[in-house]
């Protein structure tokens, strides 16, 4: 059996602000499948080419800085890759949970759209 990584308060709150947010879910539920990822593969399809451009920003601004500085992933800002961080292992239980008892078009379901 695995080692049992132990979680201080910290981690727990990072862990749940994280998965609060149904973008940063995707981004992490995507990476938990592939690793690396270019950026352009966690616009959904339901994004059209008009909101393209806020979605890109608001992963670049918000969600991708976010889950970088709490070692979720580490993003290469200059290849403009993001792939599994350090402290992604603490995730794994947590995205376990959701691939189990989510729906069909839910959070992370969802497939990229093709760059």
């Amino acid at each position: 059996m695995g080692e049992k990584l132990t979680l201080g308060p910290v981690m727990v709150d990072q862990i749940l602000n994280a998965l609060s947010d149904v973008t940063r879910r995707r981004i992490l539920l995507l990476i938990a499948q592939d690793n690396p990822r270019s950026r352009e593969e966690f616009i959904p399809d339901t994004v059209d080419d008009e909101g393209e451009t806020e979605y890109m920003i608001s992963l670049h601004h918000v969600h991708f800085p976010f889950l970088d500085d709490a070692g979720f992933i580490n993003w290469g800002r200059e290849a403009d890759t993001i792939e599994r961080g350090d402290n992604f292992e603490y995730l794994k239980p947590f995205l376990r949970v959701i691939v189990e008892h989510q729906g069909p078009g839910e959070a992370g379901s969802v497939p990229h759209k093709a760059g």
